[in-house]
């Protein structure tokens, strides 16, 4: 794969002075399919190296509220102050971070293990739980 990197300072009609600009384009070199990015921000003093890592974050951050959305219940965003809706991103987050780790453990037995099965599992467990925390006599550990 071939990397290209272009910097440059360009003018818009809407701003003042010049904005910074860095350009990259991938390119394969077995098929020749080509992907090209163009970032640009606001803060003039912003160095190209660091646009690149500040917009590459905002990728990481962005996936992983992709994949808290559906799982850890960031879908409906019922939180209606600041510092409701800060801890629920922060804990749905948390629960990303989790569930990637107890995944790798159970991966080299079970490549297909998902998300979705990792819940069963954590809600199965606790049914059980709470069926054999209501049985008038507890069963023997198996």
């Amino acid at each position: 794969m071939q990397t290209r990197l272009s910097q440059r300072r360009q003018l818009h009609k809407e701003f003042v002075h010049p904005l910074p600009v860095v350009s990259i384009a991938k390119t394969t070199w077995r098929t020749q399919a080509r992907a090209q990015v163009v970032l640009l921000r606001s803060d003039l003093d912003l160095a190209y190296a660091a646009l690149v890592d500040y917009d590459g974050l905002r990728w990481h951050i962005a996936l992983n509220v992709r994949d808290a959305t559906p799982d850890w219940g960031l879908a409906d965003f019922m939180h209606v102050t600041p510092t409701g809706v800060t801890h629920a991103a922060h804990l749905s987050l948390c629960m990303v971070n989790v569930a990637y780790r107890l995944r790798a453990d159970v991966h080299p037995r079970a490549p297909a293990y998902s998300v979705l099965a990792l819940k069963a599992d954590c809600r199965g467990y606790q049914y059980v739980e709470e069926t054999r925390q209501r049985l008038p006599e507890k069963p023997e550990p198996v």
